[in-house]
């Protein structure tokens, strides 16, 4: 359960991090990658996530 609350505190922190309202015309592709790669990360997250709640 712990593990749980690990992940998902995890997940909604990256949400947070690339979360706000910023200017899509100052985002440099090498940002836009990044945030790319964060929400992949965030899904990963939330799938183990699901997994771990319906294995306990």
């Amino acid at each position: 359960m712990k593990i749980a609350t690990l992940l998902s505190a995890i997940l909604f922190a990256l949400i947070g991090r690339f979360g706000g309202n910023r200017d899509k015309k100052t985002r440099t592709r090498r940002e836009y990658w990044d945030m790319v790669a964060m929400y992949a990360i965030a899904l990963g997250m939330l799938v183990l996530w699901f997994v771990v709640m319906w294995t306990l």
